[in-house]
């Protein structure tokens, strides 16, 4: 999906893929969060996981792996987000620097006219 480099995309499409990709990483910290929550509570409500076996290891071990998801997309959430900010500053600069390019162009004519 994501063939080209980040550095060779025009800045809105960066920011477009750096929004995406928060989005994406917010739907899987919401499921494995609920995934974790809800073997948690299997484990404190459910009487046949309440005895030390081998059945009770497997769902912590599968809660743990839920946990680990879910701060792995975290991680990435924050960097994404964190990417999508560089990116609309950077276009707010380029913005603000044409913008300036173009009223200084502007008054550099008007002077001329009047000499």
């Amino acid at each position: 999906m994501f063939n080209k480099a980040m550095d060779n995309l025009p800045l809105p499409d960066r920011k477009l893929r750096y929004a995406v990709a928060v989005r994406i990483a917010l739907v899987l910290l919401a499921f494995f969060s609920v995934a974790w929550s809800l073997l948690q509570w299997t484990l404190a409500t459910e009487p046949r996981f309440m005895v030390e076996g081998i059945t009770r290891q497997f769902v912590v071990i599968e809660a743990i792996a839920c946990a680990v998801v879910a701060a792995l997309a975290f991680v990435l959430m924050v960097a994404n987000g964190l990417g999508w900010l560089a990116t609309v500053a950077k276009m707010r600069r380029e913005q603000r620097g044409a913008a300036r390019s173009l009223a200084t162009k502007h008054s550099v004519q008007r002077i001329s006219a009047y000499i």
